[in-house]
């Protein structure tokens, strides 16, 4: 150990300091230097959902300007929607026109309400197009008709307004046409003639300027006739008979021709009993015969009492 006692000394007198001396100048700063990043810590748990904020303002509009070119009416400015369907859940009110390419209804089975004059389709009654009140005139010929002109004219339609002419009503471009599908009874009105057909027989009656051409057929087997049979009714053959219908309130009035061309007598009869009165002085009977080439005439009354019904022979 190489110390000397001088040595030894000055280590004694710093070790055997009663006081601490004066605090020494600061050194100078260090050199400066960053540690390298430390580890990332565990995720905290997601905290509790929030207050809903106010709801914000209104998104912009699937409908966008549009412009098209309108064949010869030139460019078209306006709004639309393109490539897609609008649906609209309610109502839809137009101030204006509206030009679509078709108009297709879904049948409802009753009227809308709350609408004036709505157009509708009827599902109770085949999807027939309804409507309360349809108007159709042509105001720039002066005229006010409803016309319907299939491309056959086999149904037209047209109905008069009841000035001027008034015989420019036609169910077709040349006769009305009705059908009775209950009683099998056609009849066909043209401008001079009414024609009526029975389908069950095929016999007809016409009527031409106000005259009555009767059937020129004839029935060669026995008949019982009904209210809706044809009035003139001609019988030929053997052992023949025609029943009359029964004459009620309903029907008091009818009238039938009868006419036997047998080579004997036909049998005129009735329906319950009752009685035919004739003029001829014979006595009132449920039956009458008509001899070979005699015609009479049987209409319906009513007789001595309020509900008393038979047939008048002449």
């Amino acid at each position: 150990m190489s110390t000397n006692y001088s040595q030894y000394l000055g280590a004694k007198k710093c070790c055997s300091l009663k006081v601490q001396g004066a605090t020494g100048v600061q050194g100078a700063t260090g050199p400066s230097s960053i540690g390298p990043i430390g580890y990332t810590g565990i995720q905290g748990a997601t905290g509790a959902q929030g207050v809903t904020g106010a709801q914000g303002e209104t998104g912009t509009s699937q409908w966008v300007p549009m412009d098209g070119i309108g064949g010869s009416t030139g460019s078209y400015n306006g709004i639309g929607i393109t490539g897609q369907d609008a649906l609209i859940y309610g109502n839809l009110l137009v101030t204006g026109g509206i030009d679509p390419i078709y108009l297709a209804f879904t049948p409802q089975s009753t009227a809308p309400s709350g609408f004036i004059n709505p157009l509708w389709l009827d599902s109770i009654n085949g999807n027939a197009l309804r409507s309360e009140n349809i108007y159709m005139d042509r105001p720039d010929i002066n005229t006010a008709y409803i016309a319907l002109k299939p491309e056959n004219n086999s149904a037209q339609i047209l109905l008069s307004d009841g000035s001027a002419n008034p015989l420019t009503n036609y169910m077709t471009y040349a006769s009305i046409t009705l059908e009775n599908p209950t009683t099998l009874i056609t009849s066909n009105l043209t401008n001079d003639t009414l024609e009526i057909t029975d389908t069950n027989s095929g016999k007809k009656s016409n009527l031409t300027a106000f005259q009555l051409k009767l059937p020129a057929s004839y029935n060669d087997a026995s008949l019982n006739l009904t209210n809706a049979s044809t009035y003139s009714q001609t019988f030929n053959g053997t052992t023949l008979t025609s029943q009359l219908p029964l004459v009620d309130a309903s029907n008091v009035g009818l009238q039938f021709l009868i006419t036997n061309t047998n080579s004997g007598s036909l049998t005129i009869t009735t329906t319950a009993g009752q009685l035919i009165y004739s003029s001829t002085g014979s006595a009132s009977a449920t039956s009458r015969s008509l001899a070979t080439g005699h015609s009479h005439i049987f209409t319906a009354i009513k007789t001595t009492g309020a509900t008393t019904y038979g047939w008048s022979m002449v």
